[in-house]
């Protein structure tokens, strides 16, 4: 399945593709204050742990920012860098693999974007409802701590997981945005060269 355009941002006019993915995934229904302050507990709701793993995996992010600028000046400084960047990551995944959370967490195909998310559930959900998303994107193992709003709820043929949840997502922070728009194009990047005949 190709990558779709969807419009989801209509105060920005941002539009963003939606991709067919596989992930491991868990919510909470929390209440609307937390989803949308930056500056709330969610000692209740999401682990230290898991916390613990998005908070570095944002700084991260940050400091490739910093490594590119780096590289421009001394090759061979970013070149360690790197190598010490790529160490980590490794520690990223053996973290996540063991992180207590992930007996929580839930392979599942989805449909994902820098906007959104649509996943199978067991539960009916309001539109409206928020929640806490915990995320882990695959091969590289981010660990991501997202806030979305019930969309829409449909019925679903799969008697296991009998609804669709369309969620999407706010107070979303320009870290978390840009890795799931990376990933997002990794993913058609894949879908692209599967599609070319050989």
């Amino acid at each position: 399945m190709n990558g779709q355009r969807v419009k989801k941002d209509t105060k920005n006019q941002r539009e963003y593709f939606r991709v067919p993915d596989r992930v491991a995934l868990g919510y909470r229904v929390v209440p609307t204050a937390l989803a949308v302050d930056e500056h709330a507990d969610l000692d209740d709701y999401v682990s230290p742990c898991f916390q613990a793993l998005t908070e570095l995996h944002r700084l991260d992010m940050e400091a490739r920012y910093i490594l590119r600028a780096i590289a421009e000046k001394d090759r061979n400084v970013a070149d360690y860098l790197h190598l010490v960047e790529q160490k980590f990551n490794v520690i990223m995944r053996l973290v996540v693999m063991n992180n207590p959370d992930a007996d929580n967490l839930s392979t599942v195909d989805v449909n994902l974007s820098e906007g959104g998310i649509e996943f199978p559930a067991t539960e009916e959900l309001a539109p409206g409802t928020h929640l806490a998303l915990r995320l882990c994107l695959q091969p590289a193992g981010a660990a991501l701590l997202l806030f979305g709003r019930v969309a829409h709820c449909e019925a679903s043929d799969d008697a296991a997981l009998p609804y669709s949840i369309g969620l999407e997502f706010v107070r979303q922070a320009e870290p978390e945005r840009q890795v799931l728009a990376r990933h997002a194009l990794h993913l058609q990047s894949q879908q692209r060269k599967q599609a070319v005949p050989r």
